[in-house]
């Protein structure tokens, strides 16, 4: 007689997978969808080779959707590119002439390190970095993979022959969460101090439209276990899809979440 593990509070499923590996039953439950939601793909078996299948058919379709929404043209040789990642920068005030200013612009040095004092590149007036001087959000640069080798890693998007990056044309028909990201708790509320008031708030309006398409698609998929897989598939993606993802310019990477986030 098998014997059964239980986990009332199972989290991410982990008690399961070491109850499954041990050839043990497993009883999982969670008050948090999304705990059960990691449980079920943790411990659910699926055939590899029919989701591989079902993932290769996900993208495929989404494809024709998202590829011209990630494409712009190369400044150095024309050519049709492909974005690899778009840098934002924050747009701030300055308290003493009151003039907006790019972050990207006025706080990078010549070695690309990022300054919390520097002067007003309208007054010259030394400013202090502060949130509370935040006004919006706006992409600033691009990375392009050209296909002529052309090496494009923080093309400005402000000059003369700056690649133009096109807008997703929204269908009424994806769902996109407008949950809104409670105050009060300290980790959590961060976000709100750098205008993230929703979740959709989380990601920019390009790769909002792509994980609402993606989401879309993987959720139309049968049977349920690849449909569950797909769905975790998409989540999976959705932190290095966020504002999350923390620009270092000296580096010019992105290593991964801003700390604290």
């Amino acid at each position: 007689m098998s014997q059964t593990v239980m986990d009332p509070f199972c989290g991410s499923g982990m008690a399961g997978v070491a109850a499954l590996r041990l050839g043990r039953r497993a009883l999982l439950s969670d008050l948090s969808p999304f705990a059960t939601f990691l449980t079920y793909n943790n411990c659910a078996y699926t055939d590899p080779d029919q989701l591989r299948t079902a993932l290769e058919r996900l993208v495929n379709s989404a494809r024709p959707d998202l590829e011209p929404i990630y494409r712009a043209k190369c400044p150095v040789c024309g050519a049709t590119a492909t974005v690899k990642y778009t840098i934002w920068s924050d747009a701030l005030l300055c308290p003493a002439c009151h003039a907006e200013y790019d972050l990207w612009d006025a706080a990078i040095d010549e070695r690309r390190r990022v300054h919390s004092r520097y002067p007003c590149p309208h007054c010259g007036s030394e400013i202090v970095k502060k949130l509370e001087h935040r006004t919006t959000s706006r992409p600033v640069a691009v990375c392009l993979n050209c296909p002529n080798g052309c090496k494009v890693k923080e093309a400005p998007l402000k000059q003369e022959n700056s690649p133009a990056l096109p807008e997703p044309v929204w269908s009424n028909d994806l769902w996109v969460p407008s949950d809104e990201i409670p105050s009060g708790l300290d980790e959590l509320s961060r976000v709100r101090r750098s205008g993230v008031k929703t979740v959709a708030d989380l990601f920019t309006p390009r790769n909002l439209y792509a994980l609402a398409l993606l989401w879309d698609k993987a959720a139309n998929i049968r049977p349920r276990t690849l449909r569950s897989r797909a769905l975790f598939a998409v989540t999976a993606v959705m932190v290095r899809a966020s504002r999350l993802i923390k620009y270092i310019p000296s580096r010019q990477m992105a290593p991964g979440p801003i700390l604290g986030t």
